[in-house]
């Protein structure tokens, strides 16, 4: 089941914490591709860092 995250859900009671266990960069200054695929290069870079896999991420 997942959690509720409706408005009201949200403005009633306190977030999760969330954590950051990695950041991951794309090479700047190479161009030429859409900027969601240097997206995408950077986040694996980043689950690659803290060693995770996408299945375990609960929401982006």
């Amino acid at each position: 089941m997942s959690p509720d995250t409706s408005p009201e859900s949200l403005r009633s009671s306190p977030p999760d914490p969330v954590y950051i266990l990695g950041a991951g960069m794309h090479p700047w200054g190479k161009w030429g591709r859409d900027f969601t695929e240097y997206g995408v290069v950077a986040a694996r870079a980043a689950l690659a860092e803290a060693g995770l896999h996408w299945r375990q991420i609960q929401l982006v």
